[in-house]
């Protein structure tokens, strides 16, 4: 279900989200992925990959099927930061 149909999402509220990510993705590539490159080093890569995979689908989830809006930011957090360091 959409946010629109589950949290009577409307214009403004979708232009909030959408800056919530924008800002959220630069945050994880600015800052997140960064730091995680370097901690991981060569060796961590596949199981760095590993965890951001789990991430996407574990928030993809979470954030799909519950009914608090808090709950879908956080996860949506979760999820971008997850793609900004793939």
């Amino acid at each position: 279900a959409s946010l629109k149909s589950r949290f009577a999402f409307g214009p403004q509220d979708h232009a909030k989200f959408m800056s919530f990510v924008g800002v959220s993705y630069a945050f994880s590539q600015g800052v997140v992925a960064r730091f995680l490159v370097k901690a991981w080093g060569r060796r961590g890569k596949v199981p760095g990959i590993m965890l951001c995979c789990a991430i996407l689908g574990a928030g993809r989830y979470i954030a799909y099927h519950t009914s608090r809006i808090e709950v879908v930011y956080a996860t949506f957090f979760l999820i971008i930061n997850a793609l900004g360091t793939l």
